[in-house]
C-alpha cells in the first residue's frame, strides 16, 4: 500500500510568500528605473555640456547657458558624492 503525502501549504504562508515576491520585484524594478534615469540624465547633461563648450568657443555664451552649466556641474558633484557614499558603506 502506498501512502499519499498530500500536505497543503497554509494560505497564510502562501500570502506571505506572494507579498515578499511583490516587494522584491518592486524594489529591484525601482532600483533599475532609478539607475536608467540617472544614466539618461548624465548623458543629457554631457550633451548639453558639449553643446555649451562648442558655443563658448565660438562666442561668449548667453547668461542662461552659464546657469545651465553651473546646474549640470552641481548635479555631477551630487552624483559623485552619492557614488562615493555607496562604495564606502
Amino acid at each position: 500500500m502506498q501512502v499519499k503525502n498530500n500536505k497543503k501549504i497554509p494560505r497564510s504562508i502562501m500570502l506571505q510568500i506572494q507579498i515578499l515576491f511583490i516587494f522584491f520585484f518592486f524594489n529591484f524594478t525601482f532600483i533599475a528605473i532609478k539607475s536608467i534615469l540617472i544614466s539618461i540624465l548624465l548623458i543629457f547633461s554631457y550633451c548639453i555640456f558639449n553643446m555649451i563648450q562648442k558655443k563658448s568657443i565660438q562666442e561668449k555664451p548667453p547668461l542662461k547657458y552659464v546657469h545651465i552649466r553651473s546646474v549640470i556641474l552641481y548635479i555631477e558633484k551630487i552624483f559623485i558624492t552619492l557614488n562615493k557614499r555607496r562604495h564606502s558603506s
